[in-house]
């Protein structure tokens, strides 16, 4: 199927669902709206053991790995879990035992209603995240009784957009916008002064919640979202797959 992806993932993230696009027949062009700068931030200081962690994305696991074997002493044989089947399978990979079931949308208010986030009374939850992230399962963990600690090991920077690749992706045939998260489509947004109405009358825009979705549309987007089935890359190509049958049907 040809089709030309923007696509916006850190470079470290990119490189993978490339080798999908170009396997499948599309055009992939690498545009990354935010980059991972990683954090050597030591473990909080925890009170008896921790009884879960929670990794809120694959950057959460790839902070981890960067640092040395001393973490494993204190997370030991508390009982992990993830945000989205990508971070889940990366931290399976890696040995950790990710006790989060597979499922199609697995975000924060999922896990939430997941009956082990429920009595957590007592508990010492550590999140592993990156800085300035959401505050909802942190805030609904201690309501529930919980100690939560929150340890940050990357941040997101704004990268410089390339004007010209916004430029090559209009004038492509079957344009598919990737989105993410909120930082980057807010990053994109700022840098394309009226970006919905200055783009191609077929683009679309792939996005891994409906929490982007609802944002982008509040910021005035009024082109198609599509919203991932499964937050993978796998995930992302089965969304374009679907765009570009829309496409050619219409």
């Amino acid at each position: 199927m040809s089709f030309t992806l923007l696509n916006t993932r850190p470079s470290h993230q990119a490189q993978a669902l490339n080798k999908l696009i170009q396997k499948a027949g599309g055009t992939s062009i690498e545009c990354p709206t935010i980059q991972i700068k990683w954090l050597d931030t030591p473990i909080p200081t925890i009170e008896g053991k921790v009884d879960k962690v929670i990794f809120i994305s694959t950057n959460a696991v790839r902070g981890l790995l960067k640092l040395s074997s001393e973490w494993q002493q204190e997370v030991g044989e508390a009982d992990c879990f993830a945000i989205g089947k990508a971070t889940a399978e990366l931290a399976q990979q890696n040995g950790l035992k990710i006790q989060t079931p597979s499922a199609m949308q697995f975000d924060s208010e999922h896990l939430l209603e997941q009956a082990d986030m429920q009595q957590v009374s007592g508990e010492n939850i550590l999140i592993v995240k990156g800085r300035h992230g959401r505050k909802l399962i942190e805030n609904t963990l201690i309501e529930r009784g919980a100690k939560v600690y929150q340890w940050e090991l990357y941040q997101r920077v704004a990268e410089p957009i390339c004007l010209d690749d916004w430029t090559r992706l209009n004038g492509s045939i079957y344009p598919v916008l990737l989105i993410t998260s909120i930082e980057s489509w807010q990053n994109l947004n700022t840098a394309i002064e009226n970006l919905s109405k200055n783009s191609s009358p077929a683009l679309t825009a792939v996005v891994f919640s409906q929490r982007i979705a609802d944002q982008m549309k509040s910021d005035g987007w009024f082109k198609p979202i599509q919203l991932v089935q499964t937050q993978s890359n796998q995930g992302i190509m089965d969304a374009i797959g679907q765009i570009v049958v829309e496409y050619r049907s219409s």
